[in-house]
């Protein structure tokens, strides 16, 4: 009696200890006393290896100080380029306002220069109107008594200035322009001719001023 009562306990533990422990049975194991080193061994690696990796605080410290000195040497980098784009820009200004002022002076003289030779230009063309008149006048011309200005003007121009047309009264006309009293025995005379030939008129410029040169 008491061995069949025994007997089925009996087989029932060795059927329980013939089994095998699978590798996740050593922890639910130890609930009944029996615990595996192999896989508390195995446990405490990984924890470990975990633990190594992770950062700790100095580690994190250091990071954060590495990386503000990264960001300080880079705002000091930018601030450097910004210093020198502000100079050059400075003095791409002072260029301009130079410029400018060369520019203002360069104008000036352009506008006085066409100034100028329009002003040249009405002197040639007021010449040029003058010379192509008909009258020559004549500026200091010593008359002594008794002398006309035409027999003077006769002298000059046909003997001094060796002209080829003939002091006649058709071609040429001569009168004082107006009176000059220097000395008591000589006067000095501007006499005024005109000549009614064109081509006469100009010969005696031209002669005049050849002479006069």
């Amino acid at each position: 009696m008491d061995d069949f009562i025994t007997g089925p306990r009996g087989l029932q533990d060795d059927t329980a200890s013939s089994v095998p422990a699978s590798p996740g049975s050593s922890i639910a194991g130890s609930s009944r006393g029996t615990i595996d080193p192999a896989a508390l061994s195995q446990i405490s690696m990984d924890i470990a290896a975990i633990s190594s990796s992770m950062l700790t605080r100095r580690d994190k410290s250091e990071m954060v100080a590495e990386l503000r000195a990264v960001i300080r040497e880079e705002i000091a980098a930018v601030r450097a380029d910004l210093t020198a784009l502000e100079h050059r820009v400075d003095a791409l200004d002072g260029d301009r306002i130079q410029n400018a002022h060369r520019q203002q002076a360069v104008d000036l003289a352009t506008t006085r220069q066409g100034n100028l030779l329009l002003d040249l230009r009405r002197q040639v063309e007021d010449l040029d109107n003058r010379g192509r008149r008909n009258n020559i006048r004549v500026r200091g011309l010593p008359e002594a008594e008794g002398e006309s200005p035409q027999e003077i003007l006769h002298g000059l121009f046909t003997h001094l200035l060796a002209l080829a047309f003939p002091m006649s009264p058709s071609r040429t006309g001569s009168w004082r322009v107006r009176r000059r009293e220097r000395w008591a025995h000589q006067r000095w005379r501007t006499t005024c001719t005109r000549i009614r030939s064109p081509n006469d008129a100009e010969g005696g410029q031209m002669a005049l001023k050849n002479s006069s040169g």
